[in-house]
């Protein structure tokens, strides 16, 4: 039985800002990809480790789903170049566009429609 900071979202979140930590010493342009996982994972351990309304419940999620994409999508785009090359927005660009469907779909299941 895992206990306290062994869970696996609790030491990828402690990944993901070591990595933060080291790109932004030694690879400036990549450090934001991470960042954003790991406030991704923050958001997952304070989801799971509180308990919160439904409403503010829905909040977390989408937003730990939203940083998760836009980190994973930064650091994939990364292979097409860094940030001062055009191609690494075009495909930072496409890769948003292909992901958007999944955060659309799952905000318009999650919140309920008035």
């Amino acid at each position: 039985m895992q206990s306290g900071w062994l869970k696996p979202w609790n030491l990828n979140a402690v990944l993901f800002a070591c990595l933060t930590a080291w790109m932004a010493a030694t690879h400036p342009w990549i450090a934001p990809g991470f960042a954003a996982l790991a406030a991704g994972q923050i958001l997952l351990i304070v989801g799971v480790r509180r308990e919160i309304p439904a409403r503010r419940a829905v909040a977390v999620l989408l937003a730990w789903l939203s940083l998760n994409y836009v980190g994973l999508v930064y650091t994939i785009s990364l292979f097409a170049g860094d940030p001062q090359n055009a191609r690494f927005w075009a495909a930072f660009a496409g890769a948003l566009v292909l992901l958007s469907p999944v955060f659309l779909l799952a905000q318009r299941r999650l919140v309920p429609h008035r």
